[in-house]
Protein backbone atom coordinates (compact mmCIF):
# COMPACT_ATOMS: atom_id res chain seq x y z
CA UNK A 1 0.00 0.00 0.00
CA UNK A 2 1.35 3.40 -0.98
CA UNK A 3 0.83 6.15 1.57
CA UNK A 4 -1.16 9.14 0.39
CA UNK A 5 0.91 12.28 -0.11
CA UNK A 6 0.82 14.65 2.85
CA UNK A 7 -0.32 18.15 1.97
CA UNK A 8 1.16 20.84 4.19
CA UNK A 9 -1.41 22.99 5.98
CA UNK A 10 -2.20 26.18 4.12
CA UNK A 11 -2.47 29.53 5.78
CA UNK A 12 -5.90 31.03 5.46
CA UNK A 13 -5.93 34.79 5.24
CA UNK A 14 -7.72 36.17 8.23
CA UNK A 15 -10.15 38.97 7.55
CA UNK A 16 -9.84 42.00 9.75
CA UNK A 17 -12.65 41.94 12.26
CA UNK A 18 -15.37 44.36 11.24
CA UNK A 19 -16.53 46.82 13.88
CA UNK A 20 -19.85 46.00 15.52
CA UNK A 21 -22.76 47.59 13.68
CA UNK A 22 -24.84 48.15 16.83
CA UNK A 23 -23.29 50.05 19.74
CA UNK A 24 -24.62 50.19 23.28
CA UNK A 25 -24.37 53.27 25.55
CA UNK A 26 -21.10 52.09 27.14
CA UNK A 27 -19.45 51.92 23.70
CA UNK A 28 -20.25 55.52 22.72
CA UNK A 29 -17.88 58.38 23.52
CA UNK A 30 -19.00 60.71 26.29
CA UNK A 31 -18.51 63.72 24.02
CA UNK A 32 -20.80 62.39 21.31
CA UNK A 33 -23.37 61.13 23.84
CA UNK A 34 -23.46 64.62 25.39
CA UNK A 35 -24.20 66.16 21.99
CA UNK A 36 -27.08 63.74 21.42
CA UNK A 37 -28.38 64.29 24.97
CA UNK A 38 -28.27 68.07 24.47
CA UNK A 39 -30.12 67.78 21.16
CA UNK A 40 -32.97 65.94 22.88
CA UNK A 41 -33.09 68.26 25.89
CA UNK A 42 -33.06 71.34 23.63
CA UNK A 43 -36.05 69.93 21.73
CA UNK A 44 -38.20 69.59 24.86
CA UNK A 45 -41.43 71.54 24.80
CA UNK A 46 -42.82 71.72 28.34
CA UNK A 47 -46.54 70.93 27.93
CA UNK A 48 -48.82 73.77 28.99
CA UNK A 49 -51.04 71.36 30.93
CA UNK A 50 -48.03 70.15 32.90
CA UNK A 51 -46.84 73.70 33.52
CA UNK A 52 -50.30 74.77 34.69
CA UNK A 53 -50.40 71.81 37.09
CA UNK A 54 -46.88 72.73 38.37
CA UNK A 55 -45.55 69.34 37.32
CA UNK A 56 -41.87 68.56 37.06
CA UNK A 57 -39.85 65.39 36.75
CA UNK A 58 -37.73 63.36 34.41
CA UNK A 59 -38.34 60.53 31.99
CA UNK A 60 -35.68 58.06 30.85
CA UNK A 61 -36.04 57.29 27.16
CA UNK A 62 -34.20 54.90 24.89
CA UNK A 63 -33.84 55.10 21.12
CA UNK A 64 -31.61 54.08 18.27
CA UNK A 65 -29.59 56.67 16.38
CA UNK A 66 -28.13 56.16 12.92
CA UNK A 67 -26.55 58.87 10.79
CA UNK A 68 -28.38 61.75 12.48
CA UNK A 69 -31.80 60.09 12.69
CA UNK A 70 -33.60 58.55 15.68
CA UNK A 71 -35.94 55.56 15.64
CA UNK A 72 -37.61 53.16 18.03
CA UNK A 73 -38.03 55.63 20.89
CA UNK A 74 -39.67 54.32 24.04
CA UNK A 75 -39.92 55.13 27.74
CA UNK A 76 -37.55 53.13 29.96
CA UNK A 77 -38.44 54.83 33.25
CA UNK A 78 -41.58 56.90 33.56
CA UNK A 79 -41.71 60.30 35.20
CA UNK A 80 -44.94 59.14 36.79
CA UNK A 81 -46.89 61.48 34.53
CA UNK A 82 -48.12 60.50 31.09
CA UNK A 83 -48.01 64.08 29.79
CA UNK A 84 -44.30 64.42 30.58
CA UNK A 85 -43.51 60.97 29.19
CA UNK A 86 -45.21 61.84 25.88
CA UNK A 87 -43.34 65.14 25.72
CA UNK A 88 -40.03 63.31 26.27
CA UNK A 89 -40.75 60.98 23.34
CA UNK A 90 -41.81 63.94 21.19
CA UNK A 91 -38.47 65.63 21.95
CA UNK A 92 -36.61 62.59 20.60
CA UNK A 93 -38.65 62.69 17.39
CA UNK A 94 -38.08 66.40 16.68
CA UNK A 95 -34.51 66.80 17.97
CA UNK A 96 -31.85 68.10 15.58
CA UNK A 97 -29.18 65.49 16.16
CA UNK A 98 -25.51 65.96 15.34
CA UNK A 99 -24.20 64.26 12.22
CA UNK A 100 -22.48 60.96 12.81
CA UNK A 101 -18.72 61.18 13.16
CA UNK A 102 -16.60 58.99 10.88
CA UNK A 103 -16.32 56.47 13.70
CA UNK A 104 -20.13 56.10 13.95
CA UNK A 105 -21.19 56.54 10.31
CA UNK A 106 -23.51 53.78 9.15
CA UNK A 107 -23.73 52.25 12.63
CA UNK A 108 -26.69 52.03 14.99
CA UNK A 109 -26.11 53.63 18.38
CA UNK A 110 -28.50 52.93 21.23
CA UNK A 111 -28.99 55.76 23.70
CA UNK A 112 -30.61 55.89 27.13
CA UNK A 113 -31.22 59.49 28.13
CA UNK A 114 -32.91 61.27 31.01
CA UNK A 115 -35.19 64.03 29.70
CA UNK A 116 -35.76 66.66 32.39
CA UNK A 117 -38.82 68.78 32.95
CA UNK A 118 -37.97 71.44 35.50
CA UNK A 119 -40.65 73.49 37.20
CA UNK A 120 -40.56 77.29 37.26
CA UNK A 121 -38.64 77.40 40.55
CA UNK A 122 -36.22 74.56 39.76
CA UNK A 123 -32.74 74.89 38.32
CA UNK A 124 -30.34 72.31 36.89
Amino acid sequence: MIPAPVTPPQKVAEAAPSPPQHLRPADISITFADKVRSAVQNAVVFPMAARAAHLSGQTKVTFDYKDGMASGASVLITSGNRILDKAALAAVHVAHFPSATAEYAGRILTFEIWVKFLGVDEHE
